[in-house]
């Protein structure tokens, strides 16, 4: 005789087995379902990029030239999108500064982009930016009648903020600086627009051309056309060297060419 007890836990059993085993086929079937649907979601034919939207300034970055450079990295899936290398490829074009990019909802991209503000000459054929750093152009043509900076490799910067002092020192005299060097000892020299060469040396450039500054309208103004330089180096004073008087060749000229 069956005891009733045992036949209804079998059967419980049985249907607990049953359900465990249906349950496994359900999350079985939703993982390879999940997983086709992840690689159909994937695949680079799906969500193409249909539309790139750029947005700048267009003064001196070349329109053709942005837009050819993001074909490479902004095709295929939307969502597989590199958003950092569509911004290192944005930047890597000539006269662009900085770039951010976002996808554009649903099938788009978007990039915005500043153009470099270029303050001074580097060298033969590089540039230094408003923020202090080295630019290249890549053959491209930048912008006449900006000063020249000549200096050890990494003091662009540096020499950035000297001539952003010393620009509004000159001013007051109604002067201009044509270049400006640093040299390897930590020397400096300066060049006017109206050609006059300012030997600075090592200490307190600024007190120096303050100085400078305060007694040229009243002592050297009417003659500066004669004047080839001016040694600031000394305490109290200058020595002025005169176009007629044999070249010093350790000073190099920085303004008339």
């Amino acid at each position: 005789m069956n005891n009733p007890a045992r036949t209804l836990g079998s059967r419980l059993s049985e249907g607990m087995s049953v359900r465990a085993v249906l349950l496994i086929l359900l999350v079985v079937a939703a993982v390879v379902a999940g997983l086709f649907g992840l690689d159909h979601v994937l695949r680079p034919s799906t969500f193409p990029v249909r539309s790139v939207s750029l947005e700048g300034r267009f003064k001196h970055v070349d329109q053709q030239q942005l837009s050819s450079a993001m074909v490479p990295v902004v095709s295929g899936n939307f969502y597989l999108l590199d958003l950092e290398a569509i911004k290192r490829s944005a930047e890597s074009v000539p006269w662009v500064h900085q770039a951010s990019v976002r996808r554009l909802w649903p099938d788009g991209v978007y990039i915005r982009f500043t153009e470099q503000v270029l303050v001074a000459r580097w060298g033969e054929s590089a540039w230094v930016n408003s923020a202090g750093e080295i630019v290249d152009l890549q053959g491209r043509e930048g912008i006449e009648g900006l000063p020249l900076f000549q200096g050890p490799q990494g003091t662009q910067a540096e020499l950035l903020q000297q001539y952003t002092r010393l620009s509004d020192i000159l001013a007051s005299a109604g002067l201009r600086i044509a270049g400006l060097q640093r040299t390897a000892r930590r020397t400096w020299n300066l060049g006017l627009d109206n050609g006059i060469t300012l030997v600075l040396g090592r200490e307190e450039p600024a007190e120096k051309v303050a100085r400078f500054a305060r007694l040229y309208p009243s002592t050297l103004a009417l003659q500066s056309a004669r004047i080839k330089q001016v040694d600031l180096r000394y305490t109290n004073g200058f020595a002025v060297q005169w176009l007629d008087t044999p070249t010093d060749s350790a000073t190099p000229r920085l303004g008339r060419s």
